[in-house]
């Protein structure tokens, strides 16, 4: 939303090397926050096309696996947040499942990684 900001990552990102800039998991929660927040109120499917096209850039060296296994069940997840299922994912990718929680709609959404403790 700063055009300035923008066009100067945009000019530093085109010029970069493969994996040049690294973002932080965390950077990518925070993100999905923000962006369907009060401020942006962008809905799923967008903020799923958003971190897609993040994951995509060859110059961004994020966790794709991450994003590749958390956006599908965030989208058909709508009343669990990004991260409860980031936790979930890690988790099964961890060979830790299932997450032990007592979040009753996140065990309920997705049994298959999550115990209800």
């Amino acid at each position: 939303d700063h055009e300035a900001q923008s066009v100067q990552i945009h000019d530093m990102v085109e010029t970069a090397r493969p994996n040049a800039f690294a973002v932080a998991d965390v950077v990518l929660f925070e993100a999905v926050w923000v962006m369907g927040g009060k401020s942006y109120q962008l809905d799923r499917p967008m903020i799923g096309a958003l971190l897609s096209r993040l994951a995509a850039i060859d110059q961004i060296n994020c966790n794709k696996v991450l994003i590749q296994r958390v956006l599908p069940l965030y989208l058909q997840q709508p009343k669990v947040s990004f991260i409860d299922i980031a936790l979930a994912v890690y988790a099964e990718l961890n060979g830790a499942v299932p997450l032990l929680t007592f979040d009753k709609n996140l065990a309920k959404a997705l049994p298959e990684y999550v115990k209800l403790v």
